[in-house]
């Protein structure tokens, strides 16, 4: 019974996580006139709780959201170089600029 339990938490954690991404290709535009493909990915993490974190006793199972971290992915203009950047938490990506 007990095996049963813990493989439907780990089953709702995995389908939990799952869907707190996104991700979509853009066409970027740079500032001298050129134009890149661009994935953008937006993950919210998302922990499942079952134990009360200040005294670690059990409490009713709940998930919490944390704040949504960004990464971006594209290949260099010039060297064809695979450049991946991720954000911390509550940082949003305003512009890139490729040198």
């Amino acid at each position: 019974m007990i095996f049963h339990i813990v493989a439907l938490l780990v089953l709702f954690a995995t389908c939990g996580s799952a869907m707190g991404a996104e991700s979509t290709i853009e066409d970027v535009a740079l500032h001298d006139g050129r134009h890149i493909k661009v994935e953008r990915t937006v993950r919210r993490p998302i922990e499942f709780k079952i134990r009360d974190p200040f005294f670690g006793l059990p409490i009713m199972p709940r998930t919490e959201t944390g704040g949504p971290i960004f990464s971006l992915k594209f290949n260099h203009p010039d060297t064809r170089e695979t450049i991946t950047w991720q954000s911390e938490q509550y940082y949003t990506p305003g512009a890139l600029r490729v040198s």
